[in-house]
């Protein structure tokens, strides 16, 4: 799923059969397909419609996706390779060749002006960089700790002029002129690697242990903070909104989104004199407390996954 312009968003729908809990290369069989979900104000303060969605680029199978930190490039992978688009119109502009296989979990990653993206997946021992505007090529990444099994996850900073790639154990920062890799950095936790950036850069969230996430300075590695889910169940996204004041969590096998408010969050740990050392949040002069938020989702129900909710999970993690 990848948040568009002007109130969309886009998502790759697809379904799991009963394979997907003993084979986890099975788990995108069945897809149904790439669609657009418009987001409209409904009226009322706080209140919003999502949908209803419509179909977009060709049958088959898609998987993951991402759009430009700038808005202007949206890419999801389809099949066995990368399909890119114009985010406004959605037009594709350009496919890669072959770059992993359908049932392989692969991770994507488009720069923030929209030129490049970086590749990674389950069981790859490079990290691949491709021209969005050609789909060519560009370069392989790689790191002997990589080998044979090393899954390297790919996500591009804001700034541009790097590049974070997390395993299990600990990420490095590549620097994306000469392509050049920084110190590896530990993860305290060991996990499969579920992240995000903050739009402002200097701070990624990183699921540790399958129900927390934990708020790290990229620079040095240091943890600003842990934030321990109520939801028993896997987290599987994490995303922050455009102003980096708060944390968005989704789990495995639910329908609920749990929204973290960071800028509440450090004005606490500041009373308790335990804030990070970070410049802080700017005061927010139109927050206002809603009555109500009431979000109505126009279109399909989600698909239901069938097995039991931890063979599902369990799948999910290998």
């Amino acid at each position: 799923m990848a948040r568009l312009r002007r109130g969309r968003f886009c998502e790759a729908v697809r379904y799991a059969d009963k394979r997907s809990a003993r084979h986890p290369a099975d788990r995108t069989a069945g897809e149904r397909g790439l669609f657009l979900w418009p987001i409209r104000s409904a009226g009322g303060a706080g209140e919003v419609t999502i949908g209803p969605p419509a179909a977009v680029g060709s049958a088959g199978k898609w998987q993951q996706a991402s759009v430009s930190e700038n808005g202007e490039v949206f890419a999801a992978f389809h099949g066995d390779r990368i399909c890119i688009f114009e985010a406004e119109g959605l037009r594709e502009v350009a496919r890669t060749v072959v770059c992993g296989r359908e049932g392989q979990f692969r991770v994507l990653s488009v720069s923030p002006d929209g030129h490049r993206l970086a590749t990674g997946g389950h069981h790859d021992t490079v990290v691949k960089i491709w021209d969005s505007s050609t789909g060519a090529l560009v370069k392989e990444l790689a790191d002997p700790e990589w080998i044979p099994e090393g899954s390297p996850c790919p996500l591009f900073e804001p700034n541009g002029r790097s590049l974070l790639i997390a395993l299990s154990q600990n990420y490095r920062v590549w620097e994306t002129n000469s392509w050049t890799p920084g110190v590896r950095m530990p993860r305290s936790s060991p996990d499969v690697v579920v992240m995000a950036m903050s739009h402002q850069g200097g701070i990624v969230a990183m699921r540790s242990g399958q129900t927390s996430i934990q708020l790290m300075d990229v620079a040095t590695g240091a943890v600003l903070a842990t934030l321990q889910s109520p939801i028993r169940s896997h987290v599987v996204r994490v995303a922050f909104s455009p102003d980096d004041t708060q944390l968005a969590v989704t789990h495995w096998g639910t329908r609920e989104l749990l929204v973290w408010d960071l800028r509440l969050l450090r004005q606490e740990l500041a009373k308790m004199g335990m804030d990070w050392a970070r410049p802080p949040f700017p005061p927010d002069e139109n927050l206002a407390p809603l009555k109500s938020n009431r979000i109505t989702v126009l279109g399909e129900e989600p698909p239901v996954v069938p097995g039991p909710l931890g063979e599902r999970q369990d799948a999910a993690e290998r």
